[in-house]
């Protein structure tokens, strides 16, 4: 009887635990279902079916939007039953919320619900959806889509303004300027003739705001209608001298500026008129970007030292490097180096420049710790060279273990590795290079210094191959593990265009074969550097029938495109076959963000990896594509 009295106890506990738990529809669901702005979200996600099934540790990251992104709260979300529950507060300003959820030790890894994002809507006091959601929505969907993991989608952005417009007629001047800046992208044929129709409603206001005669003053210069422009940039000027619109005016004055002087004359205008003006970390940055570009290296130091605080340690490091390959003196490069860590240093532990909307605390600690380790990087790289070695190597430790926190740098491990065999630090150097490797970050420059090491401690080489085989082994597992992570299955948008020597060139020429399309342009640096990793892939390949590459170049800002590419492509004798995409639309059919841009389109023509970008290490990037489009095969 005891016994039948003690399970009937459980068994009603069981049901009163469990019935009264966290009840999760679906992968994602909120309470309440009608949030206003300002108050707490509850998040329920259950990872069942995504990337993150069978994580113990999830994060959600709330994208808060109003006419801009606003902000990006990331909250550590607690394990309850099969899935996880979260809760953030938006802004009182916001207009909606998109959610992505990410591994909490690798952020890489994230389901941002095939990057269409998990939309939060928000609500007034009568249950509407907030006036702004769909327009802000659409500024998101276009210009802050990567920062969101969002697919960049120019129509689907045009779509919800026009929905929004028709919708709420009153905030439509709030995002004129976001509207007019993505027709400029997407309906450049169209655009002025739009903008003018926009402005001639806007005149007929009989009392104008600020944002009002801004956007009048901005846009009529835009379309070339300067005497318009002049008269409602003098209203601005005197109506609103302090405002937004005052301050751009003026900020286009810098812009204009040529020289490093005239651009610092124009800064200390500015800087009088609007001293609390958050445009002024731009121009501080752009100057030392204007001196570094004239080679005044003498002046960027004085910049720098005369104005702490006021720089973005990224600036310094593009500096510092550009000092060392252009065999500036070594004391006045060491001098600014050491400046640069200092400041960097500080702007790591005590920010003085605001955080990016666009990331959130723990990503801002990381990035800061990345600049920082850049900087490191070059003071390190002087003062070895300098023959400061112990104290060089100590800093680029420093340098490795800060840029790892973000993405690593592959210059710097390569370095690294070679100063620690160079210093006859062979122990350390096989434990650090041996780690680069099997993390995914080996090179040929690394397996020749862990090699030199090896032998240096034991003597020889033998079993040498077996031990970096290992790390190898490690490393390759690791990639094709989160290739399969990465892995889509998209149809390709069809085209036919034509290549350098006058053919008519369709994807649906390839069908049963793996064909890789890479988008570049011969304006990109990162295109270019990834050029003679790409050959290496082609060379490999060469033999067999059932792959092929295709180069689309886009993008280009000459006059005469075909030769252009023709000339580049002649002059590094690339074995390309290069196609031409002379009015962008093959390009902005395959919905690319940035370049360089690779495909891989299997037998049957859908897409199944994306890959944008170059990490800077060609050894990796032919690997990958090698792995690419073996998985692509099936």
């Amino acid at each position: 009887m005891k016994f039948l009295k003690a399970l009937l106890i459980i068994i009603i506990f069981s049901i009163i635990f469990y019935g009264c738990g966290p009840k999760f529809e679906g992968t994602f669901s909120i309470s309440p279902e009608k949030p206003k702005p300002g108050e707490e979200i509850t998040v329920m996600y259950d990872p069942a079916g995504t990337q993150l099934e069978g994580k113990d540790n999830v994060d959600l990251i709330a994208y808060l939007y109003s006419t801009e992104l606003e902000d990006a709260v990331g909250i550590e979300m607690k394990k309850e039953g099969k899935g996880f529950i979260g809760k953030f507060t938006s802004l009182p300003s916001s207009f909606g919320v998109v959610v992505k959820f990410v591994d909490r030790d690798n952020y890489e890894l994230k389901d941002n619900n095939n990057k269409e994002g998990y939309l939060i809507n928000l609500f007034d006091d009568s249950g509407i959806t907030v006036a702004g959601s769909k327009a802000g929505l659409a500024v998101g969907y276009y210009f802050w889509a990567t920062a969101a993991g969002l697919n960049r989608d120019g129509d689907k952005a045009l779509q919800l303004f026009n929905e929004a417009f028709i919708e709420n007629p009153e905030i439509k001047n709030e995002f004129l300027d976001s509207y007019f800046n993505l027709l400029l992208r997407i309906r450049p044929d169209e655009v002025n003739s739009i903008i003018q129709s926009e402005l001639t409603d806007l005149e007929q206001h009989q009392e104008l705001s600020e944002t009002e005669t801004g956007l009048l003053a901005k846009w009529y210069a835009r379309i070339n209608n300067i005497e318009k422009s002049e008269s409602y940039k003098s209203k601005i000027y005197g109506q609103y001298p302090n405002g937004k619109y005052a301050q751009e005016f003026e900020f286009d004055k810098f812009n204009k500026a040529q020289t490093g002087k005239d651009k610092l004359a124009v800064m200390k205008e500015f800087r009088d008129k609007f001293p609390d003006s958050k445009m002024l970390t731009n121009m501080y940055n752009g100057i030392l970007l204007t001196y570094r570009q004239e080679s005044n290296f003498e002046d960027a130091l004085s910049l720098t030292k005369s104005n702490p605080n006021k720089i973005h340690p990224f600036y310094f490091q593009r500096t510092v490097s550009s000092m060392i390959n252009a065999g500036t003196d070594k004391q006045l490069t060491l001098a600014f180096a050491e400046e640069a860590v200092k400041q960097a240093s500080r702007f790591y532990n005590e920010p003085y420049l605001e955080k990016s909307p666009g990331e959130t605390e723990k990503e801002w600690d990381k990035s800061r710790a990345f600049y920082l380790g850049l900087n490191e990087f070059r003071y390190g790289q002087l003062l070895f060279e300098t023959g400061s070695q112990p104290e060089a190597i100590s800093i680029l430790e420093s340098a490795v273990e800060n840029t790892s926190k973000l993405y690593g740098d592959q210059d710097l491990f390569d370095y690294y590795g070679s100063v620690l065999v160079e210093a006859g630090e062979y122990q350390k150097a096989l434990e650090a290079i041996s780690r680069f490797i099997e993390e995914g970050n080996g090179s040929a420059s690394l397996e020749e210094n862990l090699k030199q090491a090896y032998i240096a401690v034991n003597g020889s080489d033998a079993g040498y191959q077996e031990y970096l085989g290992k790390f190898l082994s490690a490393a390759e597992t690791e990639m094709l593990a989160e290739l399969k992570s990465k892995i889509i299955n998209e149809p390709a948008p069809q085209f036919t265009l034509t290549d350098l020597d006058g053919n008519q060139v369709s994807l649906s020429d390839y069908k049963g074969k793996i064909v890789l399309v890479d988008f570049w342009a011969t304006w990109c640096g990162p295109c270019l550097q990834s050029f003679p990793g790409l050959k290496t892939a082609v060379e490999i390949f060469k033999d067999d029938n059932s792959v092929e590459f295709l180069f689309v170049n886009a993008w280009e800002r000459v006059d005469n495109k075909e030769e252009n590419a023709r000339k580049f492509i002649e002059a590094n004798n690339y074995p390309f076959h290069v196609l031409l995409d002379l009015n962008n639309e093959v390009i902005t059919q395959f919905k690319v963000e940035g370049i360089p841009t690779k495909f891989i389109i299997d037998a049957d023509q859908n897409i199944r990896f994306k890959s944008i970008g170059y990490s800077g290490n060609l050894d990796q990037m032919v690997k990958e594509i090698e792995l690419m489009i073996e998985l692509a095969r099936g």
